[in-house]
């Protein structure tokens, strides 16, 4: 039953969430079904732990009905009874989250029913909610439309004489709506493109983007937008510093989740110039991860995810801001999930010890640490290859390097990509290794055609993974052959 969806979805459940369930189950305005009472209080004593054992169909029916003999259709309709309840429960609990649409539905309700005096008494409280969900937001138009559309009916249900601008408003917020829900999604689509290597139809994009830049310049989410579409859409690297400086001028105004997916633009257009080549932008993106730290916005429940922690760590690293770097280790491991907390400090910690050539003591944290997570397992492997490279441990190396190939030979959950590349670095790793153990004993001329070529190689390669690393190995041999 571990793959039973009723049982999946509890799995993800808090203590409270499960409790609420089981109060929701027992109500009769929802649940008139005994046998299902049943289930979820069985359930509900063994939350969290839906050990095999306890939820095999044999052993939870001989729980739920004692003595009677196994039906295996029963139980199956029980369980399709209990995840169509969990469905409603779970519909409802996002109902109670959102206010605004509550109150909506409540002034439908009042309006159908012709209730206009108590109708206008709560009215103030569908305006008090909008603008509560509007706080910190310029954009939320999808709120206010559906407002002046609900103002506008009632106005029309009572044929009012008088004149009332709620049809006005309507439409404007409605052409508000619709221009910044085009402008994001175009945006998004932009980026996607980039990612996926496939085109989306962006019919009509150009003109929005004129109406708005003659009628809405003085909108800030809009024009945000607009800065961020064409720094997507153009080689020009100017645009981005002019999207940087308007987002800058209005950042105050955006919600956090506006936040984030406008720094998640920028974050990810600085990562492209730098994988074309452009180290400037290595500043940029760590000016806007601290931007993000600052602002909270990287958190997840309170968390930082372990990728943030790691990119940001990276990222210090390879400006050599290297204090930085350590103390940010220190500091930030405790904003960690006790779950990442041990591979991402390590690992990190590691990195930061190789970036300042304290080589002994990258080798102390790298063995020392069984990484169960694959990602953190490969970068260890990855770093501690690099490790032995640069201590000349010729055994220690070529011993690693066969132990990953095997390592990445077994994986099965590794795509050929990622395969790829991390065999190429094995590869031409011991190929710069096995020349760089020649030095002494072949000519000059002859290592550097063999460094020619590795360096041509790596170049026409798809996929080499840290080949900054393997380039620079290669340009510091070439120096050494012209002493």
């Amino acid at each position: 039953m571990q793959n039973n969806n009723l049982i999946k979805i509890l799995k993800t459940f808090s203590r409270k969430e499960m409790t609420r369930f089981w109060e929701f189950t027992h109500s009769p305005y929802h649940n008139k079904h005994k046998e299902l009472r049943l289930l979820i209080d069985y359930l509900n004593d063994l939350f969290p732990a839906f050990i095999e054992k306890k939820t095999n169909r044999k052993y939870l029916y001989k729980r739920l009905f004692k003595n009677e003999a196994y039906n295996q259709n029963r139980l199956a309709l029980l369980f399709t009874y209990g995840l169509r309840l969990l469905e409603k429960f779970l519909s409802i609990e996002q109902y109670n989250k959102e206010g605004f649409q509550r109150h909506l539905d409540l002034l439908r309700q009042l309006r159908s029913k012709e209730l206009y005096t108590y109708y206008e008494k709560k009215l103030p409280d569908l305006k008090t909610d909008v603008f509560n969900n509007l706080e910190g937001e310029v954009n939320n138009y999808a709120l206010t439309f559906q407002m002046a559309k609900e103002k506008d009916l009632y106005f029309n249900q009572l044929y009012r004489t008088e004149y009332n601008r709620n049809l006005e408003e309507k439409q404007a917020y409605l052409d508000l709506f619709y221009f910044s829900e085009k402008l994001k999604d175009a945006c998004e689509m932009k980026f996607r493109s980039q990612i996926l290597k496939s085109n989306f139809d962006l019919d009509m994009v150009d003109e929005v983007i004129g109406t708005i830049e003659n009628h809405y310049f003085d909108n800030p989410s809009l024009m945000v937008y607009v800065s961020i579409y064409k720094m997507l859409n153009a080689e020009d690297t100017s645009l981005y510093y002019h999207s940087l400086k308007i987002f800058n001028l209005y950042e105050q105004q955006f919600s956090k989740s506006e936040l984030q997916n406008i720094y998640n633009y920028l974050q990810n257009y600085c990562i492209k110039q730098i994988n074309q080549g452009k180290p400037s932008f290595l500043k940029e993106l760590f000016n806007i991860y601290n931007s993000q730290m600052e602002r909270g916005l990287l958190l997840v429940e309170g968390y930082l995810p372990e990728f943030h922690f790691k990119n940001m760590v990276t990222t210090g690293l390879r400006l050599n801001e290297n204090e930085w770097a350590f103390q940010f280790i220190k500091d930030c491991q405790s904003l960690l999930k006790p779950s990442a907390l041990e591979n991402a400090y390590s690992y990190n910690l590691a990195a930061y010890y190789y970036n300042t050539q304290q080589l002994e003591k990258v080798l102390d944290l790298l063995i020392k640490v069984e990484y169960t997570d694959i990602r953190y397992n490969l970068d260890a492997k990855s770093l501690l290859l690099r490790t032995y490279f640069d201590l000349e441990e010729e055994e220690a190396f070529l011993s690693l390097t066969e132990a990953f190939r095997q390592f990445l030979k077994r994986n099965r959950l590794l795509s050929e990509f990622q395969k790829a590349g991390y065999y190429n670095l094995i590869k031409f790793s011991r190929k710069v290794f096995q020349i760089k153990s020649l030095i002494r004993y072949e000519t000059k001329k002859r290592l550097k055609e063999d460094l020619e070529k590795i360096k041509f190689e790596i170049k026409e390669s798809e996929r080499v993974f840290n080949k900054g690393w393997l380039q620079g190995k290669i340009n510091e041999l070439f120096g050494s052959l012209h002493l």
